[in-house]
């Protein structure tokens, strides 16, 4: 049914976008540049500032501030006009077309909050490197982690702050710290070597030996960046080496080991038996796993459990497609269309996504996305320059660096201090509501008509009516903070908040504005 009016007109369908990734930023920039005429648009988000992963290693090597990193979600989502809800998805159930979720607040009575109904929902949420026992980095850090010493890269705010706090314990160290980097592809030699560049350089201006920052690599593969051409790895694996950063290939991390004495050490496996590795931190930065919960949905998965998607970006249920249902970014791949989990693919399946989302919405034709089989990376070495990588390309120049600063800043720009002054929306029926049909636009024409007085007000026998209907063919969802609510109905709800001694009346009784 028709809910309340929006900036856009009567709300005739609810857009849900899960997950603050790349392409939903994406999504959320169009929106606001050109809204969708009786949509409201709900962004559910774990994170309320969402990094730029291109801009992660440059972050820790100490070249970008966290603000210079991310996106601030609340702002992005005020530009579209979005509901922003500020919560975990545990389960999506696709037949009943309603999110599951549970709150980002501490204490008691967190799990305890009512699922949210969608027309149309779309998921980007990432992906975590694979940790200890095929764990997603999301799922390792809800379930308490591996130990205080060990994290994964993503989630980001988890290890930035891990980070941080290595940072800063750089002035009580008093001999050599050993810390592994799990994984060899792009993104764990650039983490390592700018890494190491952050720890030298602090411990230099502390007046401490820079090699006490003892840093190596680990990777199951025979050869670092193995997705890359052999001329990629061949040049990495030189810089890795002229930077003093130890390489161990051919490992498969296990588990972590923790002594009586508190030491702990990698347990790995080769072709030649058990290695343990002793460590005093160890990231991980393996390739990507997803989150429990979208492995649960029922709906098609690849071989790792991520979102199989047609290339509209739609999922696919029993053989079928979900039409309502898109998924892109990380934690999605296209069928028949296989790519490396990078940050470049998520920033281009904005503009699709965004099209279909709409082209849905409005009733039109939805348009097929093919992912480019090449692209351009380029990898940052800590300390300025970096290489470039496109097919079997191998280049090493300072001025890259200054390139890929330029790529990235220009990017966030758009989504953070370039965000357009927008004005109104037009008069008229919009596409949506020729598509829901003709009784939502006989609601439309009598919506600008409606008694802005007396008459805006619903009687007391409609009411009651429709609360014991609600309440007799599905239990409202309740809540330990509403002491007087629709058990007990009056002009004005009770509520308590958790943690606090103040009770709150809260009544809604208003006329609308008459002018303006």
């Amino acid at each position: 049914g028709m809910m309340k009016d929006t900036d856009t007109g009567p709300v005739l369908k609810e857009l849900v976008l899960i997950g603050g990734g790349h392409s939903h930023a994406h999504v959320l920039l169009m929106l606001g540049m050109d809204p969708i005429p009786n949509v409201r648009v709900t962004l559910i988000t774990r994170d309320m500032e969402t990094p730029y992963s291109g801009m992660l290693p440059g972050h820790i090597a100490g070249h970008y501030t966290k603000q210079e990193c991310h996106i601030d979600l609340a702002r992005l989502g005020r530009f579209a006009k979005a509901r922003i809800v500020h919560a975990e998805v545990i389960g999506i159930d696709s037949i009943q077309q309603e999110v599951q979720l549970r709150s980002c607040l501490d204490g008691p009575g967190a799990e305890e909050r009512p699922s949210l109904r969608y027309d149309v929902i779309s998921v980007d949420v990432g992906c975590s490197p694979s940790a200890i026992g095929g764990l997603s980095g999301y799922d390792l850090q809800r379930s308490g982690g591996a130990g205080q010493h060990v994290c994964t890269v993503k989630p980001i705010d988890g290890f930035s702050a891990k980070f941080d706090k290595l940072v800063d314990s750089v002035k009580r160290w008093t001999c050599a710290k050993d810390v592994l980097v799990v994984g060899a592809g792009a993104g764990g030699v650039e983490t390592a070597l700018c890494m190491q560049y952050r720890l030298q350089e602090t411990l230099a201006s502390l007046g401490k030996p820079r090699e006490w920052a003892k840093i190596a690599i680990v990777s199951r593969n025979t050869r670092i960046m193995p997705n890359h051409s052999i001329s990629v790895s061949s040049l990495m694996r030189k810089i890795v080496d002229e930077r003093g950063i130890g390489v161990h290939v051919g490992l498969a991390a296990q588990n972590v080991k923790t002594s009586n004495k508190g030491q702990d050490t990698l347990c790995c496996t080769s072709s030649g038996g058990e290695i343990s590795l002793p460590f005093d931190e160890c990231i991980w930065c393996t390739d990507g796993a997803p989150q429990a919960w979208t492995r649960e949905l029922g709906l098609e998965m690849d071989a790792n459990g991520f979102l199989l998607v047609e290339k509209t970006l739609q999922v696919r249920r029993n053989g079928d497609i979900v039409a309502n249902f898109f998924a892109a970014g990380d934690c999605a791949s296209i069928r028949d269309h296989p790519r490396p989990k990078a940050g470049v693919f998520a920033v281009m399946q904005g503009m699709p996504l965004s099209q279909n989302l709409r082209a849905f919405l409005e009733g039109k034709r939805l348009v097929p996305y093919v992912p480019q089989k090449e692209f351009l990376g380029i990898i940052g070495l800590g300390r300025g320059g970096a290489v470039a990588s496109k097919g079997e390309v191998a280049m090493r120049a300072d001025w890259l660096w200054d390139l890929k600063d330029w790529i990235d800043q220009t990017w966030m720009w758009k989504y953070t201090k370039g965000l357009p002054k927008m004005g109104g929306s037009e008069e008229g029926s919009s596409a949506v509501a020729q598509q829901a049909g003709e009784h939502a636009l006989q609601l439309l024409r009598k919506a600008s008509m409606r008694c802005g007085g007396c008459g805006s007000k619903v009687g007391s026998t409609v009411l009651s009516d429709t609360i014991q209907r609600m309440q007799s063919e599905r239990p409202v969802h309740k809540n330990k903070e509403v002491l007087l609510g629709l058990d007990s109905p009056d002009d004005a709800a009770v509520v308590q908040q958790r943690g606090s001694s103040v009770v709150s009346v809260q009544t809604v009784d208003f006329f609308k504005s008459f002018i303006g």
